[in-house]
């Protein structure tokens, strides 16, 4: 039997049934039949088609997951959002600035806004699940930055202003701060975690036609860790943790439909994206659900949306 230490930290739900949509690592007690049980990743991960957006977009910012998700913003400098359910995209309140090339994150009804623009913004909205409302500039203007967490604690790295940067500032839901620089200068990356486990990745700055280094954030400062098996930047990312991310599309040498998937310690290529293409928005926290919504394809904003599915599994778990 499982002593009670080797399961502290867990929060284990008492049920009297399997739940209709566990998540991959979700464990439970089906008081019915008497067993704990979890979720398991199935069989390989697919693309397949979603509902197309009703304004053509590319390099747009995202928050949410695939059942409810949220693009905002985009070329050139566009103030609409739409926001999915699933499977059709509904237009909801407008940004109060236009923007393209900013950092999104957080959930469909509380999501943080920053930077981008052309010219670079410093500006900064956070979006109720109505409307969008100005808040606090970060430190510096700039574009092609990426972020991760929540409107309550988050953090967006690099970007571009009159360079690539390694600028790092974090949200405390009131105000950014600056804090440790990444160890690379670049632009045009992607991010995915919360803001003490996440993962910057790819970009300009860092290679010829885009970058495969990765770097992650432990609530301090930057470590560059495995990086990408393919070389990329303006590509959509997904995730939870620093633990748990997924990767897709992008521009390279050419572009790419490639898609790959972060344990915590590499990278592994998996099923390709429909369509080769670069200034997709990722929307979604996990490697197993996921959402890569418009794009340039080629050289004009595109309507596209494409999911992300890894089948689950449900098992027994023995403790004898």
């Amino acid at each position: 039997m499982a002593e009670y230490k080797n399961i502290k930290g867990f929060e284990i739900q008492y049920l009297d049934s399997d739940p209709s949509n566990p998540i991959v690592g979700q464990v439970w007690y089906n008081s019915t039949t008497q067993t704990l049980k979890g979720t398991t990743a199935g069989a390989a991960g697919t693309w397949g088609s979603g509902g197309n957006l009703n304004t053509a977009r590319s390099s747009s910012a995202g928050a949410g997951i695939q059942t409810a998700g949220l693009v905002y913003g985009g070329k050139t400098n566009i103030t609409n959002n739409e926001l999915y359910n699933g499977s059709a995209w509904t237009e909801v309140g407008d940004l109060n600035a236009g923007n393209m090339k900013s950092a999104g994150f957080g959930i469909s009804t509380a999501a943080l806004n920053a930077g981008g623009g052309t010219p670079n913004k410093a500006t900064t909205e956070i979006y109720n699940g109505t409307s969008w409302t100005e808040v606090n500039d970060l430190n510096q203007s700039r574009n092609g930055l990426a972020g991760f967490g929540t409107t309550a604690a988050g953090l967006v790295a690099s970007g571009a202003s009159d360079a690539p940067t390694s600028l790092t500032e974090t949200w405390d839901g009131t105000s950014w701060t600056e804090v440790n620089n990444m160890n690379a200068t670049r632009t045009d990356g992607a991010a995915f975690g919360i803001s003490t486990t996440g993962v910057l990745a790819g970009g300009q700055g860092t290679g010829a036609g885009g970058g495969a280094l990765v770097e992650s954030w432990d609530g301090t400062s930057w470590s560059e860790i495995a990086e990408m098996n393919t070389s990329r930047n303006q590509f959509a990312a997904s995730g939870k943790s620093g633990v748990d991310g997924l990767v897709a599309g992008g521009e390279g040498t050419p572009n790419t439909a490639n898609t790959e998937i972060w344990n915590g310690t590499s990278w592994t290529e998996v099923n390709n994206l429909a369509t080769s293409r670069k200034a997709l928005t990722g929307v979604g926290n996990s490697s197993s659900l996921a959402i890569a919504a418009g794009a340039t394809a080629p050289g004009q904003p595109a309507v596209n949306t494409e999911e992300w599915t890894i089948p689950q599994a449900i098992k027994t778990i023995d403790l004898s």
